[in-house]
């Protein structure tokens, strides 16, 4: 039997099955020399089935390799590497090229690919200062839009927000709700129930917010007599009937209107949505906010079942539903919010770009005022900043050395030593990287690359001393407007 392997001229005879054990070893040592001096690591030929706990070599059925799986007519399986299969190749460790089950695809070394210039960005990458512009702030003064003194009370600023299109909204909606209820005669009778009036309805809003104040084990301790747990005030405002069954029918949407799961349109904030599009207006129009703004995400801690339910374990609190926010970021007032539904929903226009949309979306209508706004690496972008700065808004943030655009010559090694600074830029947008515990990498479209004087932070070594270690001009300003 011969066997020629593939571009190779090499061959090997075995005269028959009753060929001596020692020339069959001597061929194949000789052969598998000759393989490895080429680089060309083949397997060879038995006469069944062949397992090696070195290589895995050709055999006429199943072959297995513990070390290596190399060539192979059908079956090839190697726990180490796997080279070229005919037939089925696995690979435990590493699937190098395979035309079967091979896990890894070609690659070389550790390089990262090679991105071409977009049209989006002005030029090249190069080592000066960016040519960005700060646009100035034309917004109002910094505060409230209406004047408040110390006669303003604070029901006066809850109604700011809870206008008579909002009570008009939850005292229809649940009337309404409680009716189609009775309809389905769903075990409520039409003398048990009555319709709430607005001044109820407030009644019942301000005994849910002073429930979230003064928390008790059980709804019904609000309304006892027994001590400790005495409110005799929530026992005149109400009773705990009339509070039990508004609390049952509350509703702020036309249920029969709601598109079914699964269908076209649906939308899974459906049932709350007409409030939200009522209160986004007002968070906007109620505040005149300060020139720095920030966007992070935010979460509403709930563990129940929801379609749209996010886990974040960087954030205090881990399970719950996230929000886009656009706040101000001198204290943290929310100026804008997008719930996240998920990248398959229809309302979220799921894209590539969500977090580029989700920024430019916020930010629609600020760009008269000529805003800054600080952001982290989730969002930061070449593309982002560049459409940002066409619209006189100057942005700054925290960015991933992976992103799209991102110049890849400031992709530096871990093993540079603390305080190394470099940047390059790119019409108006400055790219810099920076190593202090680990390498941190930044875009800005309002700050310079080399400050006229030395920027430092103080730094502990491990034998607990300080040192100080200069920092890019624009980390103080980042600092102190992602903190709130």
């Amino acid at each position: 039997m011969e066997l020629a392997p593939e571009d190779s001229s090499t061959s090997i005879e075995i005269d028959s099955p009753e060929s001596s054990e020692d020339e069959s070893d001597e061929s194949v040592r000789e052969f598998l020399g000759e393989v490895r001096s080429r680089g060309n690591r083949r397997g060879m030929r038995g006469g069944g089935s062949r397992r090696g706990r070195g290589r895995g070599v050709r055999g006429g059925g199943s072959r297995r390799g513990r070390g290596r799986g190399v060539r192979g007519q059908k079956y090839v399986r190697g726990r180490g590497r796997n080279m070229r299969g005919i037939g089925n190749i696995r690979g435990r460790n590493r699937g190098v090229r395979g035309r079967g089950r091979g896990r890894g695809v070609r690659r070389i070394g550790n390089r990262r690919r090679n991105r071409q210039p977009h049209e989006v960005l002005d030029g090249p990458w190069i080592k000066e200062e960016s040519n960005a512009l700060t646009f100035p702030f034309t917004g109002s003064d910094p505060g409230p839009s209406v004047p408040v003194d110390n006669s303003v009370s604070v029901s006066d600023l809850f109604c700011r927000f809870f206008t008579d299109e909002v009570w008009d909204l939850i005292t229809v909606e649940t009337n309404r709700y409680a009716f189609q209820q009775q309809q389905r005669s769903l075990h409520v009778s039409p003398r048990a129930w009555h319709d709430v009036s607005v001044p109820e309805m407030k009644s019942f809003i301000g005994i849910m917010i002073l429930m979230g104040i003064c928390r008790l084990p059980r709804l019904r301790l609000y309304w006892t007599t027994k001590y400790p747990y005495i409110s005799p005030e929530i026992n005149k405002i109400m009773s705990l009937t009339r509070f039990e069954q508004i609390y049952r029918f509350l509703h702020l949407c036309n249920s029969e209107k709601e598109i079914p799961a699964g269908n076209p349109g649906h939308d899974y904030l459906f049932k709350v949505r007409s409030l939200l599009d009522l209160l986004a207006p007002r968070f906007f129009s109620e505040y005149n906010t300060h020139e720095e703004l920030s966007v992070d995400e935010a979460m509403i801690p709930f563990k129940g079942r929801l379609g749209i339910k996010q886990y974040m374990k960087d954030k205090p609190t881990k399970w719950g539903i996230k929000v886009f926010v656009l706040a101000d970021a001198r204290n943290g007032y929310t100026i804008r919010h997008q719930v996240y539904c998920g990248k398959n929903s229809s309302l979220s226009n799921a894209e590539p770009g969500l977090s580029t949309r989700v920024v430019l979306e916020l930010l629609d209508g600020l760009e008269s005022t000529s805003p800054k706004i600080y952001m982290d690496n989730y969002y930061t972008s070449p593309e982002l900043f560049l459409a940002s700065y066409k619209k006189n808004v100057n942005a700054c943030g925290t960015a991933r050395s992976t992103r799209k655009y991102y110049p890849e010559d400031l992709a530096v090694s871990k093993t540079v030593e603390t305080g190394y600074y470099d940047y390059r830029s790119c019409g108006p947008i400055l790219a810099c990287v920076w190593k202090d515990k680990r390498i941190i990498h930044f875009l800005s479209t309002m700050h310079v690359a080399e400050a006229s004087s030395t920027i430092t932070v103080e730094r502990r070594d491990k034998d607990g001393s300080k040192r100080n270690v200069q920092c890019p001009p624009l980390l103080p300003d980042y600092q102190k407007f992602m903190r709130s």
